[in-house]
């Protein structure tokens, strides 16, 4: 049974399939578990394979995301994508494309860049007036003392309230091990879990405030386009 299309088409996918009616089929049950918003599909077989051209009723950045999961499918030899057209689709004021950064109000923070850095491998910074922050890959952590934030700020700065997932690339059990070292409770894990991208396996934790993080690792190679 083929997913429901809504006939209105704002980005368009182009994928080529490895050649069998198995690879058409998994690429399929795919896209009716991922409930991908479809506005069309156009299949067309041959001794060679199989091309598909989706058409994703979404934002483009939601559909970028949908494209690399495919991308990283087994069966996919080659995938195109192509970001809405002006005038497709409803208007948009705004179009978020990725996190810059986020604020974490914590009670001491001497104590939280210790741990993130001992821990996590981040770098604790120091930027504008004296300001402090936790840089790690491409994104940041700016940090604000509890009853000194910096305005403005949530509505309620608490410290320990935050629950947070980041990705790594090291096997899970290099990171227990890691853990275990350095005196962090392992609160669950490793368990599955489904991530931005699929599959992905997780360990849990709390950091020195009491803020729930997960440490994440994709199945298979890591998936990669963020913000392509």
């Amino acid at each position: 049974m083929a997913p429901e299309t809504t006939g209105v088409a704002s980005n368009v996918v182009r994928v080529r399939l490895a050649a069998g009616i198995l690879a058409l089929n998994r690429f399929m049950m795919t896209l009716q578990n991922k409930r991908m918003p479809l506005a069309h599909l156009k299949v067309n077989s041959d001794a060679e394979g199989t091309s598909i051209e989706l058409g994703l009723d979404c934002p483009e950045e939601t559909a970028r995301r949908y494209a690399v999961l495919l991308e990283n499918m087994e069966d996919v030899r080659e995938l195109r994508f192509s970001g809405a057209m002006a005038g497709d689709g409803p208007p948009r004021g705004v179009s978020v494309e990725g996190l810059d950064h986020l604020v974490l109000t914590v009670a001491d923070l001497d104590a939280t860049t210790a741990f993130y850095e001992r821990v996590l491998g981040m770098e604790g910074v120091v930027f504008g007036e004296g300001r402090r922050a936790l840089e790690y890959g491409s994104g940041k952590i700016n940090l604000h003392e509890v009853g000194r934030e910096i305005e403005p700020k949530a509505a309620v700065p608490t410290p320990g309230s935050a629950d947070l997932c980041f990705t790594i690339g090291q096997e899970m059990g290099d990171v227990e091990e890691h853990l275990r070292s350095n005196g962090v409770e392992v609160l669950q894990g490793p368990v599955g879990r489904t991530g931005t991208f699929g599959p992905m396996t997780s360990v849990y934790l709390r950091d020195p405030d009491g803020n729930l993080l997960e440490l994440s690792k994709y199945e298979g190679e890591a998936p990669h386009g963020r913000g392509r």
